[in-house]
């Protein structure tokens, strides 16, 4: 069951959910990289000596690896999407054949930033000293995660693609 304002997003005109939902990409990715740069400053005043701190400022290295690589796509995704959606109307014997690339590139975003995720999650497992339903609680909050960035990446743009090709806009 989805939340109502997202049921009231999918409901909009094709160009609105577009572009809203590319505002929301882009946010993200930015979102991401000032709190990467944030934690980049904080990791300066951690003890330098400490074993249990060193375990904490690798696992920051490689969450600011992949937010590194994979933000800035996100970024791009949602700069294409808001573009695309003021020359939606201009565009109508290709709006498919674009809306179609669009989802193509988040699927492909969403998979290879769930795959490049897979470190860090375990790296995050092996620093905490709970195991056992910790651990179980653990994959299971992973499991969510990357089905809700996958959720968000593809459902709203296989809408939308779905409604373009049912022409059902009001253009």
């Amino acid at each position: 069951m989805l939340p109502t304002k997202i049921k009231t997003l999918l409901k909009k005109e094709p160009k609105i959910i577009i572009r809203k939902v590319g505002m929301f990409y882009a946010i993200i990715g930015f979102w991401c990289l000032i709190v990467l740069n944030l934690q980049k400053a904080m990791k300066i005043t951690l003890p330098q000596n400490d074993e249990q701190f060193k375990a904490i400022e690798n696992l920051l290295d490689l969450l600011h690896s992949i937010w590194m690589k994979y933000m800035p796509p996100l970024i791009a995704i949602g700069i294409v999407m808001i573009l695309f959606s003021f020359i939606f109307d201009a565009l109508k014997k290709h709006r498919i054949v674009i809306q179609i690339i669009i989802l193509t590139f988040c699927c492909i975003w969403a998979i290879a930033y769930g795959i490049a995720s897979l470190p860090y999650f375990e790296a995050f497992i092996g620093i905490v000293p709970i195991k056992g339903f910790f651990t179980f609680f653990m994959y299971f909050v992973a499991i969510l995660g990357f089905g809700s960035v996958f959720l968000f990446m593809i459902l709203p743009n296989y809408m939308v693609l779905k409604r373009i090709r049912a022409n059902k806009t009001d253009i």
